[in-house]
């Protein structure tokens, strides 16, 4: 039996060309409001953006919905869930069977742990190549509770268990991935709560901040006045 320990990451689904739109798309679902659609030009949405962000007039920034893919623990995903205003599709462990050889997990970023894959050889032990890697007191504690969970679980569903019935020993730290859908409102929410706060928990904090860097490069002008820097 493996584990595979792998870096979480954002992924962006929406496309790059209806980013790129949205200004001119929050203009002119604004611009209703006080029918001065006739003020609208190629760049006019710039200011437009900025303005109503400065007036915190954000309602119409609920009119563009954008999608991340997040590829993390299933505690992290925990922590993305909790965000109401938006739609999720996340990998189903009830339906998914991890009894094939190899588990995915995700590791806390305290550890320090190298992505590789670590083999169980013996029931009681963790074996590492020590030409790769050397495990530290703290590393070695929880490889071999990752690597027991998942050894008794593939146990389970070998001799015939149900996997969503198995499932409640796999680690918290197994791999998921949840696709989730915010308005930019709520991305804005999501930055601020999660990417932007130091506060915030490490593998929370490291995807939301990808996801920000990503949409900040593409449309600046929509966090330049509501993201607290």
């Amino acid at each position: 039996m493996k584990i595979s320990v792998i870096e979480p990451r954002a992924e962006l689904l929406t496309s790059e060309d209806y980013i790129q739109g949205i200004g001119k798309h929050i203009e002119v679902c604004g611009r209703t409001c006080k029918k001065s659609e006739d003020k609208i030009t190629d760049d006019s949405w710039k200011l437009f953006v900025r303005t109503l962000a400065r007036m915190q007039h954000l309602s119409v920034f609920e009119h563009a919905l954008i999608t991340f893919r997040f590829v993390c623990s299933r505690a992290c995903s925990h922590q993305l869930v909790r965000h109401r205003i938006g739609s999720y599709s996340q990998e189903s462990m009830r339906y998914c069977d991890y009894s094939g050889g190899l588990l995915r997990v995700i590791a806390p970023r305290f550890l320090k742990l190298p992505c590789l894959e670590y083999e169980v050889f013996q029931e009681n032990d963790i074996f590492v190549d020590s030409e790769r890697f050397a495990a530290s007191a703290d590393q070695a504690i929880w490889l071999n509770s990752v690597h027991f969970s998942f050894l008794n679980y593939a146990r389970l569903v070998h001799k015939g268990v149900r996997a969503e019935d198995a499932r409640s020993l796999l680690p918290e730290a197994t791999k998921t991935e949840v696709v989730a859908s915010f308005n930019l409102r709520q991305w804005i929410h999501v930055f601020n709560e999660r990417a932007l706060n130091k506060a915030a928990q490490d593998e929370v904090r490291l995807l939301c901040l990808s996801a920000y860097n990503t949409l900040n490069a593409m449309i600046p002008e929509f966090f330049a006045d509501t993201v607290n820097k």
